[in-house]
Parts: C-alpha cells; sequence; structure tokens
C-alpha cells in the first residue's frame, strides 16, 4: 500500500517555492520532521494523504491490474450509456465517488454478475451492486446460493453486507416447514402482497429487520396491514412500518377506518398522534362540504358558481390545476368571490383564480375599490404585483384628472326657463 509520507517530496519541492518559510526549514534530512510541525505543510498534507490511502486501499481490494483511461469507456459501454453524462447521473445513485480504480471495480463485479445470468438491464435498475468490492461479491454469492430462490429472482440481496445477509439467509432456511403454504418468508409475503420476489427484495434491503426479525412478527405484521385496508404496494414503498409497535399500529387502523379515511397509508401509523388527528379533522371537513353532492367536486363547482357542469369539467382542459386545489381551500376563495361580488361567468374566463390565496383576492379587490375600478375581469387580480401596482397607479390618476361634472341646481333650472331654453 502506498504510504502518504511519499507525498512529502512533493510537498517539500513545493514549500521551497514558497518565499514564507526559511529556506533552512526546507532543507537537509530533517525537512520532513520540521516541516510536519506546520500548520500549513499540514494543511497541504492531510488531503493528498487522505486520497492516496484510499487509492491505494481501493486497489488493494479490488486486486485489480493498473488501469488507464479506457475503464470509464468500458463501464460506459457495458452498461449500455450513450455519454459520459448519463453514466455519471446513473452513478449519483451509488452514493460513491466515480473515479478510474472504481470504474475497474464495476467492471469485474458486472462481469461477475453477468456470468450468474444477472443481465445489464437488471444492474441498471439496481445501481447499488456495483458499489460492492468482488472479494464482497463472492461471499455474498455463496450466501444467496442456499436460499430456496432463482438468483435472478433474489440478486439485489447482493447489496447487502455479508453478516447481514448471512443473518438472513440463516432466519429464511430455518422457516422451512413453519409456514403452511410457502416455503420460506420471501414465498409468503410475495404471495401475501402480491408482487414478484424482484419486487420485493428491495424492500428487504431497505428494512432488514423483515429478513432477520422472528417469523412470528412479520407475518402478523403483513395481516394487520392488509386486513387494515392498506394496499401492498404501500407496504412496499415503506417498508420501515415493519419496526413499530404492532398494538399502537392495531389502534390506529381501528381509529382510522372507524372515521373511513381513505386511502391509508403505513406512514399514517407511525407519525405522531397529533399530526394523524389534524389529518382526520381536514378529512371529516372535507368530507362534510362536498356531503350534499356525494363527494363529486364538479356538482359542488357547477352549484356555487351557477355554471353548467360540462362548463366546470372544462377548467381540467383548460386549466388543471383549478380542479386539483384543496376542497378546504376552494370553499374559502369562493365564499371571498362570492363576497366581493364577483359572478361565476368571470370565474369561468379565469379559472385560475381558484388557485389563488384568500388574502391575494381580498387585498386586490379592496384597492380597486379605493382606486374606483369596477372588477370587470379577474386578469387584474391574476397579474403579478409589479404589474398590478402599474395598473393601479395608472387608474388611480386617470380618476384624478377626469373633471367632476357640476351639480345642477333648482336655482340654474329656473334661470335656463327664463332665458327661453328647454330645461333637460
Amino acid at each position: 500500500m502506498l504510504r502518504p509520507l511519499r507525498a512529502c517530496a512533493a510537498l517539500t519541492q513545493r514549500a521551497r517555492t514558497l518565499p514564507l518559510w526559511p529556506r533552512e526549514w526546507v532543507g537537509g534530512g530533517a525537512s520532513y520532521c520540521r516541516l510536519r510541525h506546520s500548520r500549513l505543510c499540514l494543511q497541504l498534507l492531510r488531503p493528498a494523504a487522505r486520497h492516496i490511502c484510499c487509492a491505494a486501499r481501493l486497489r488493494q481490494r479490488t486486486d485489480a491490474p493498473a488501469t488507464d483511461a479506457s475503464a470509464l469507456t468500458t463501464l460506459r459501454d457495458r452498461l449500455g450509456f450513450g455519454s459520459d453524462v448519463e453514466l455519471r447521473l446513473f452513478w449519483r445513485r451509488t452514493g460513491c465517488r466515480l473515479d478510474e480504480p472504481r470504474a475497474a471495480c464495476s467492471l469485474l463485479v458486472l462481469g461477475t454478475l453477468e456470468r450468474e445470468g444477472i443481465g445489464r438491464e437488471q444492474v441498471r435498475r439496481f445501481p447499488g451492486l456495483l458499489r460492492i468490492t468482488p472479494g464482497r461479491l463472492e461471499t455474498n454469492l455463496s450466501a444467496v446460493r442456499r436460499l430456496p430462490a432463482a438468483l435472478q429472482d433474489v440478486f439485489p440481496l447482493l447489496a447487502l453486507r455479508p453478516g447481514v445477509l448471512a443473518a438472513g439467509v440463516d432466519a429464511i432456511c430455518a422457516d422451512r416447514g413453519l409456514l403452511p403454504d410457502a416455503a420460506s418468508r420471501l414465498d409468503y409475503l410475495a404471495a401475501q402482497l402480491g408482487v414478484g420476489l424482484d419486487r420485493l427484495c428491495p424492500a428487504l434491503v431497505t428494512n432488514t429487520s423483515i429478513l432477520t426479525g422472528r417469523l412470528e412478527r412479520v407475518v402478523e405484521i403483513t395481516r394487520l396491514l392488509l386486513d387494515g385496508g392498506i394496499l401492498p404496494e404501500a407496504i412496499l414503498d415503506d417498508p420501515w412500518i415493519y419496526k413499530h409497535n404492532i398494538d399502537v399500529m392495531r389502534q390506529r387502523l381501528e381509529w382510522l377506518n372507524g372515521v373511513q379515511l381513505r386511502p391509508i397509508r403505513p406512514w399514517m401509523l407511525r407519525s405522531p398522534e397529533h399530526l394523524v388527528r389534524e389529518l382526520v379533522n381536514r378529512f371529516q371537513l372535507r368530507k362534510s362540504i362536498l356531503s350534499e353532492h356525494d363527494g363529486d367536486l364538479v356538482a359542488y363547482l357547477s352549484e356555487r358558481l351557477g355554471l353548467t357542469r360540462d362548463q366546470v369539467a372544462a377548467f381540467e382542459r383548460r386549466y388543471p390545476a383549478a380542479l386539483r386545489v384543496d376542497v378546504i381551500k376552494l370553499k374559502a376563495v369562493l365564499d371571498e368571490l362570492l363576497a366581493q361580488g364577483i359572478s361565476g361567468a368571470l370565474v369561468d374566463d379565469q379559472p385560475r383564480i381558484l388557485c389563488y390565496s384568500v388574502r391575494r383576492i381580498r387585498e386586490r379587490c379592496g384597492r380597486m375599490r379605493d382606486a374606483g375600478v369596477p372588477v370587470t375581469t379577474l386578469l387584474v387580480i391574476c397579474k403579478t404585483p409589479r404589474d398590478f401596482e402599474q395598473y393601479i397607479a395608472a387608474a388611480s390618476g386617470a380618476a384624478k384628472r377626469r373633471p367632476a361634472p357640476p351639480e345642477r341646481t333648482a336655482a340654474d333650472g329656473e334661470d335656463r326657463t327664463a332665458a327661453g331654453g328647454p330645461e333637460r
């Protein structure tokens, strides 16, 4: 392995060019002993030594020969990427740095995986396999071969640490005969969740307690979640739910099912109670708003705005975000618009007004009323702050320049009549 002291010669040569150090400090046989006590030299030496040691350890682990600049190109071609940018974007998902030694290591790992029947597309779906070393890969392969499943189905488990994977394999092998309809917990979970092993294994890599924990606990939590109305895809997307207290989850499920909250997500079972209570309160409020319309948002908007269903349904094509606004906010916006005297025809002309805040609508309508400008279009309310200020300034100036008509009195009418002119 390379030693950090080998960088001292280059640093000493560089130090001779620095005018801040006396020349006798950097000359002679004891130069390193004196340089190492210099704070500036240590700042230069430590990063260089760290990078040298990391590269040397990686090269020693991989047992790969010295590589040239073609290692990255070869890896890019083997993975089927058309440019270095695509390769580096893919490599970010591994969480480690991409350089020549790492590329050489990944080439060895990729070759081993291809010999085991794991193709390029499978590796691109699970880039974490390329960050392991060839030695660790061989150890994990010997452990995975003990599983009662094909390697092509459980290959994501190769990304686990050898100790964790060995404990998981031991637990899976001990499951034989304990499940009536499945050979192991892998087959049981795949059957209960309705997915294949290639979809199940990434969740097991995320939460290894499903592999190494007690079989009875895994079965109980799985049945509790499925019977509680949680979808299998939601369980696979949040496998951390298997780490939480079963009694608390059971009570939370009874509560959420009692208020008929749908859909139920695993995070609702493990979040603090005040957050879930706020969620339930908002759900009940939405339900009460749409209760008279059987939960139909289009019918609710049609009645409040005095428009036809076809006009409201056209919002989805003209401004899709208008129908994705939360029902609670939508009710507050409609209440404010109707209180300001804005008709449904104006909303139909500019449906994006439903996405704006109540405070903005109230403030701008008040500014326009103070300036003497009637609300004939909602485009003014939808303007940017700068454009709105310019519009109000122009409207206020025009109102000040407009001369007021003279007031007519009874005496004026009598004078015109006496002069022989008609009184209009």
